[in-house]
């Protein structure tokens, strides 16, 4: 990286407030993101009824997509991310009071995925607005790296609060976490974009990036959702999960900024397909430790390799973004990339539902997403 692009990166006000602002979530969310499936667990739902609860919250934040996108039009992309704040912790609120009332897990799941979407949707448009296209792999690895580093002591921190406190002085903490986030993204001048979509075309219009982006979707809850609930199953203790996240956060924090680099320097399709074929083997076996040592070391390299082969593919789709119409092509990509996970979790359910194991249900979903990233390989070879 040049002189140049260095001076660039701290003084680009704009992206600064982005990883600001993204580093302070992250680790909000690295408190208790791992806990949540537990923390159904422990309110005696089934593992059914937790991944039923995944499934409304993709489903059900589809539709609000486009409302997202509607609002960053109208409030601004800074605007709209503070709105999904409230949102996000009012879903904590459901939580809090799941104990004490029938809420059904569809409306919670609801209101998750509407503070999702809240976040997700302007975040993009104001990274592919902000970022540089010939250091983008750089701008966002560096983005990963921040906040890995930031979170690293999250999950054990978490754990902590869990056993020492309760789930309810977590939801509270994070709240106000949260809430913090979004101070660093008014220091400048909110922006507006106008989103305009034809629903006749849309759907067709970017169809050759239809298959990555599902696959995408599978391949990332796997490792997000279904890894955590499996280390949980076969370990027991929240503090386990809690140091193995940890951990898997350490051991990978600088690899998203040596990678993003590289991808930059050389060439993103070579980085992201070696990226893929270190990843898919690692998902393949993930499903057949059950000590914690063995956890560990497979989250650590599960974790090395999910970052080896992310970096490279959110760079070529901030690449594919900038060349078309941001705000259309980001919609694309959230609705299939949830009917993917919609999708694999739909498969889990039915397993259980008949009855298979429970490890074999994980190992299977496991396969799929070693399966899925080898597809996302291709990300950069199609045209759209």
């Amino acid at each position: 990286m040049n002189l140049a692009h260095k001076i660039h990166f701290f003084v680009n006000r704009e992206l600064s407030e982005v990883y600001v602002s993204y580093a302070m979530r992250a680790f909000a969310f690295s408190m208790i993101g791992l806990f949540i499936p537990i923390f159904l667990l422990n309110m005696n739902y089934s593992l059914k009824e937790v991944l039923l609860f995944y499934f409304f919250v993709e489903l059900l934040g589809i539709p609000f997509i486009f409302l997202s996108a509607k609002l960053a039009e109208k409030i601004g992309f800074k605007h709209t991310i503070l709105l999904s704040v409230p949102v996000q912790i009012l879903f904590f609120f459901l939580l809090f009071a799941l104990g004490k009332n029938h809420i059904p897990l569809w409306f919670i799941g609801l209101i998750y995925g509407i503070s999702s979407m809240l976040f997700w949707m302007p975040f993009h448009f104001e990274f592919a607005k902000n970022s540089d296209k010939k250091k983008r792999g750089f701008e966002f690895g560096m983005l990963e790296t921040f906040s890995l580093l930031v979170v690293v002591a999250g999950p054990i921190l978490g754990a902590v609060m869990i056993e020492k406190f309760s789930f309810n002085a977590l939801f509270v903490m994070v709240s106000l976490l949260l809430f913090l986030s979004t101070f660093p993204l008014f220091l400048s001048k909110d922006k507006k974009q106008p989103f305009n979509i034809n629903f006749k075309k849309f759907f067709f219009k970017y169809e050759q990036d239809a298959n990555i982006f599902f696959h995408e979707g599978i391949a990332d809850y796997a490792y997000v959702i279904i890894w955590p609930i499996f280390i949980y199953f076969m370990l027991g203790g929240i503090m386990n999960l809690g140091i193995i996240g940890s951990i898997g956060c350490f051991f990978t924090a600088f690899v998203p900024a040596i990678i993003g680099n590289l991808s930059d320097k050389f060439s993103r399709e070579k980085m992201l397909k070696i990226g893929a074929f270190i990843a898919a083997p690692v998902d393949v076996l993930r499903g057949f430790f059950s000590s914690f040592s063995w956890i560990l070391v497979w989250t650590a390299l599960s974790s090395f390799a999910v970052a080896f082969f992310h970096t490279p593919f959110i760079a070529v789709f901030y690449d594919k973004t900038a060349k078309h119409k941001y705000e259309e092509y980001v919609a694309f990509r959230e609705i299939y990339v949830r009917l993917g996970r919609c999708a694999l979790l739909v498969l889990l359910i039915i397993l259980l539902a008949i009855e298979i194991y429970w490890q074999y249900v994980f190992i299977i979903a496991f396969i799929l997403a070693a399966a899925s990233t080898l597809v996302c390989s291709r990300y950069s070879e199609v045209k759209s």
